[in-house]
């Protein structure tokens, strides 16, 4: 018998995407790791030094689902000045029963930066003060943009000030503008220690390999998401 592997591009994943049954399908997985009801190896890692780029090869399978993935993803940082994406890859699924392949997903790294952003929003939910209102978003690519969206998506009963921090002050402004344009209000932080002590949750978004924050910026009570360079 021959199997018919499905095939989904970028466009047609977008098309299927839903925020809110996503967000609770990650929220569920998060758990169940928790409860060690999930199988999650060590992650490959590959780094590309030469052209400032990484790649990781992930997995993971929840007890008794039918399907486990396999996904590629890689990172280029200087890929914006070709004006391409620092994100891609691929994700391929296959039957946890057979072993046969079910699926190629040619996501271009989308499910990968979305699943970060509302992974990111649900730590910031469950751990972040009630009260707290001022959100510090430290980086201007594209994971800054999809952890502003997420967080406004899924605690959408709070009313945040967002403010945003990098060290190219032009791709700031830039990334201002263009978030303007879908309805959110972002100030621009001109010095990050400033921006740290009056932020009550900072969300890190950057490839850096270096400290960029210190911890004497930070004030008590301060809830940090920390996304970004995990090799």
């Amino acid at each position: 018998m021959v199997r018919i592997v499905l095939f989904l591009s970028r466009n047609e994943i977008e098309a299927l995407s839903e925020f809110r049954p996503m967000a609770e399908a990650i929220r569920k997985s998060y758990i169940a790791v928790t409860k060690g009801e999930a199988s999650i190896p060590p992650v490959g890692y590959l780094p590309l030094k030469q052209h400032n780029g990484d790649c990781h090869i992930k997995f993971g399978h929840l007890d008794g689902d039918p399907i486990f993935i396999v996904k590629v993803a890689t990172g280029f940082y200087d890929n914006p000045k070709l004006g391409l994406s620092t994100s891609n890859g691929m994700m391929v699924a296959f039957s946890a029963i057979t072993g046969e392949p079910i699926a190629i997903l040619q996501d271009e790294g989308y499910l990968t930066d979305l699943r970060t952003a509302i992974g990111s929003a649900i730590a910031t939910q469950a751990l972040a003060r009630k009260d707290a209102t001022k959100i510090l978003v430290v980086g201007a690519g594209i994971q800054a943009r999809q952890q502003i969206l997420a967080h406004k998506e899924l605690m959408s009963e709070t009313k945040f000030g967002f403010s945003v921090w990098a060290r190219d002050v032009k791709k700031a402004q830039v990334f201002i503008h263009d978030l303007k344009k879908v309805g959110c209000e972002i100030a621009l932080c001109a010095d990050l220690e400033t921006g740290c002590g009056e932020a009550d949750i900072i969300l890190t978004t950057t490839p850096s390999r270096i400290p960029i924050i210190k911890n004497g910026w930070v004030t008590s009570g301060t809830h940090i998401t920390a996304s970004g360079a995990d090799a």
